[in-house]
């Protein structure tokens, strides 16, 4: 059963599913850019963040890979593909994971990736299911973060790894940023986004030993930019006016000085 907030992500993602495909490229996640000055295409830089994951991972053929909240199911063929793992997408929109689907049929690979309609709040997993667990992206969405690296940790083996990639904020916020933050959220449908310090005491209590937390902000906050020209295919949904409005939202969390992105490792002992 999912709960009210969950079933609004869902919404969500049902709804705008076509337009993050074209803004992001089936990559619906950030793009990854080692020199931010470089005009390198979204396209490629979702790709460099996939394999930034990946890399973290450490993913091997023969492990069961869970990935919570898969979007339309990308990162989760291209990481079977490479890796020949067999890989679990959890998602809370039915559009998407019908597209995810779709392509795992067309690329050959229903023999080892497959994809559940699933809250990571309440992960229908037993314990100790999987080898290695990703999740981009998809933890600006949950209700309770604790709840839900306690959900990760459970269904993850011991020995297991858990990577992170997420937007948070950095430093302090004033009335202007957190405006500007709310303002994000809500375009986002995002509950609320982590700072990037409280995370080492959300993987300890979570029983997982942190094994790397990195700030690349910098690498990521080309993904505004990029992505801004795409919201004019909201004209005839939204209007000229609701269209600024929503690439304001979106750019002022960008320019923000306190606009994070972390990645994070995690082992289970």
């Amino acid at each position: 059963m999912f709960d009210a907030f969950s079933r609004e992500v869902g919404d969500y993602y049902d709804q705008a599913n076509e337009l993050l495909r074209a803004m992001f490229t089936d990559n619906v996640h950030y793009g990854y850019w080692p020199d931010p000055s470089s005009i390198d295409p979204l396209a490629e830089a979702g790709e460099r963040m996939t394999e930034q994951l990946y890399e973290r991972l450490d993913v091997s053929a023969g492990h069961k890979v869970l990935d919570v909240g898969c979007g339309v199911g990308k990162p989760a063929a291209w990481l079977a593909r490479k890796t020949g793992a067999t890989v679990k997408g959890a998602n809370v929109s039915r559009n998407q994971l019908e597209v995810a689907r779709d392509r795992v049929r067309s690329e050959g690979l229903e023999d080892r990736v497959s994809f559940d309609l699933a809250d990571a709040m309440h992960l229908p997993y037993a314990d100790d299911s999987f080898d290695r667990i990703w999740a981009i992206e998809s933890m600006i969405h949950m209700p309770d973060r604790d709840q839900v690296m306690r959900e990760m940790a459970r269904v993850l083996r011991p020995g297991g790894r858990l990577a992170i990639a997420d937007i948070v904020v950095r430093g302090t916020l004033d009335d202007v940023a957190t405006a500007v933050v709310e303002g994000f959220c809500t375009l986002s449908t995002a509950r609320s986004l982590e700072h990037i310090d409280n995370y080492p005491a959300l993987v300890e209590k979570a029983g997982l030993d942190l094994l790397e937390l990195t700030d690349v902000s910098e690498q990521t906050r080309p993904t505004g930019p990029a992505v801004l020209p795409a919201f004019d295919v909201l004209l005839p949904t939204l209007g000229e006016e609701g269209v600024a409005q929503s690439k304001k939202a979106w750019g002022d969390m960008f320019d923000l000085p306190q606009y994070g992105y972390v990645l994070l490792t995690a082992g289970k002992p």
